[in-house]
């Protein structure tokens, strides 16, 4: 058989794992999913803003619910925001968070424009958005409000981006998507926008990659879009945030066969590697749902649709501390993602992986659900250089989605299956 050698060389982070934890839940309606999720830094506090409780979609809310980590106790008596709504997401610039579109519990598709002023724990509205839309990202940078994506939660997804300038209290156009983008975790860093999977509502397909998307710091409107590394799963309704020069990924699903997940990731920024962190404790979809307690190293989900099928309860509260946990950082080969395959994709009985290493060395070559628990290791132990071809029979798993995963030197690659029978 023909040898392959494909490899890059980049950094990569040997991580150990931190567990996650329970936190206190809203002493009312915590059941909450589809809602903002937003972190104040220079009060250090958490807000959960709107949303809708279990997919019900004639009472969405309006409730603004604020927690205090560092005495572990929540505020459930401020003022609402004037509008209930679902499918947002909310950004902190300069004691105001901005909230903008949505959707309604009479399903209409918005272009508010609402602020809460933190200090005077009031409401206030502002120029409308241009284009009404729902489940797109929000992020804030050097006193904008940059609105990514979204769709009309209908036939339609957006390429579009605008921008809010809070001092001028006007928008503008910025750089469109390459693609239309919704329903994903999107977070910022220094002058850097993450979209982390997502769907595109006009190609019916989920992504399985991150955005960047970078902001011209002499023309704010002016953004590079990039497609950035592959994740381990296709991954809609997927959350993000951002902390210390890494943007951090909980849970979503794939669009198609809508099954969760509790993968917890995080991208290393300087060094383009992404790695796996501790399982979350439940599958956890709908994105918004994760926030980053920037100064403290801690990341907190803050409840979310578990296991993705909008039926209650969907009230987990969950921290972790010292997410990455790092040990030792060194220099090594990590293989390209052609270099794993599987046939067929998508089949019953038996089915042929094959991979391909730069350099002989240590290999685990293991299966996983679609919740991302492990249940095989089909390969562990040395492999030689070239391509290594692995037969396996797939009799005893039931339908569904899974996931083989090749490991060498710390370097990992995964593709998808179906069992179908």
């Amino acid at each position: 058989m023909k040898r392959v050698a494909v490899f890059l060389c980049v950094f990569f982070t040997i991580l150990i794992a931190q567990t996650w934890e329970s936190y206190s839940h809203p002493s009312i309606n915590d059941d909450r999913i589809l809602h903002a999720t937003v972190y104040d830094p220079d009060s250090d506090m958490i807000y959960m803003i709107g949303g809708s409780p279990n997919n019900i979609w004639t009472n969405m809310n309006n409730y603004v619910y604020r927690y205090d980590p560092g005495t572990d106790t929540w505020n459930t008596s401020l003022s609402n925001m004037p509008t209930a709504r679902a499918f947002i997401q909310g950004a902190y610039w300069d004691g105001k968070i901005y909230v903008i579109g949505g959707m309604n519990s009479t399903y209409v598709i918005l272009n508010l424009n609402q602020v809460y002023d933190i200090a005077t724990d009031s409401w206030s509205s502002l120029a409308p958005i241009p284009q009404a839309r729902a489940a797109h990202g929000t992020v804030a940078h050097d006193g904008n409000i940059y609105v990514i994506g979204g769709s009309n939660l209908m036939a339609t997804g957006f390429t579009s981006v605008s921008r809010y300038n809070t001092a001028s209290g006007t928008w503008s156009q910025a750089t469109s998507l390459p693609q239309a983008w919704e329903m994903g975790g999107c977070a910022i860093w220094d002058n850097v926008i993450y979209l982390c999977g997502g769907y595109d509502r006009n190609a019916m397909s989920t992504y399985g990659h991150i955005w960047s998307g970078t902001i011209d710091p002499g023309n704010p409107d002016n953004i590079t879009w990039a497609q950035r590394e592959p994740l381990p799963f296709l991954t809609g309704y997927s959350g993000a945030t951002a902390m210390d020069g890494n943007v951090y990924i909980l849970g979503g699903f794939d669009e198609s066969f809508r099954l969760g997940t509790r993968q917890f990731l995080v991208y290393q920024i300087s060094i383009l590697a992404l790695m796996e962190l501790a399982l979350y404790p439940i599958a956890i979809t709908r994105n918004h749902m994760v926030i980053a307690r920037r100064g403290y190293n801690q990341v907190y989900g803050v409840a979310g649709d578990a296991d993705g099928n909008y039926v209650e309860p969907n009230n987990y509260y969950y921290k972790i501390d010292d997410p990455m946990g790092i040990n030792e950082t060194k220099s090594v080969k990590v293989i390209a993602d052609n270099a794993l395959a599987i046939y067929p994709s998508i089949g019953q009985g038996q089915f042929t992986i094959s991979f391909s290493l730069p350099n002989a060395g240590q290999v685990t070559l293991d299966v996983y659900n679609a919740l991302g628990d492990k249940i095989s290791t089909l390969y562990n132990g040395t492999a030689e250089e070239g391509t290594t071809v692995v037969r396996f029979s797939a009799d005893d798993l039931s339908n569904g989605i899974y996931f083989v995963r090749v490991c060498n030197n710390g370097s990992q690659v995964t593709k998808k299956f179906v069992i179908s029978q």
